[in-house]
């Protein structure tokens, strides 16, 4: 085999690292989901952060747990839009009962993202081992 075949590794690596990334997302999206509890929380302004080499805008929500306190925390959203959500957008939260900072927008986007990126990972690290299986087969 040729050193060219080495360049397989590069989509192979990359998908398996997504594929990393995106289920540890999926996963505890899902704990959250099941685990968690839901409360109604109005978007009272945003914040931009610095992710990699470009700032974000998170909108911050204020909801209420079931204890009764008020909490305010600028949370991910995974929509892909930054202003999707105005100011005064109601929003559903999830939330763990025991940090409800450790907080997340629930969206069907979200979880449609992880799986679609997901996808896209597997086929990247599978679709890269198929090529090279079947270039070995053919070579012996």
């Amino acid at each position: 085999m040729s050193p060219f075949w080495f360049l397989t590794l590069v989509p192979f690596l990359a998908g398996l690292a997504i594929c990393a990334v995106q289920g540890t997302n999926y996963i505890l999206a899902e704990l959250v989901r099941s685990t968690g509890r839901s409360a109604l929380g109005t978007v009272t302004g945003h914040i931009a952060t610095r992710e990699a080499s470009y700032s974000t805008a998170h909108p911050v929500v204020r909801w209420t747990t079931d204890e009764g306190t008020e909490v305010e925390h600028p949370l991910i959203d995974n929509s892909g839009s930054p202003h999707r959500l105005p100011e005064g957008s109601r929003v559903r939260v999830l939330y763990t009962p025991h940090n409800p900072q450790h907080a997340q927008i629930d969206s069907p986007s979200a979880r449609s993202n992880a799986l679609l990126t997901l996808t896209l990972g597997t086929a990247l690290w599978l679709g890269s081992l198929v090529a090279v299986l079947v270039r070995i087969g053919s070579s012996l």
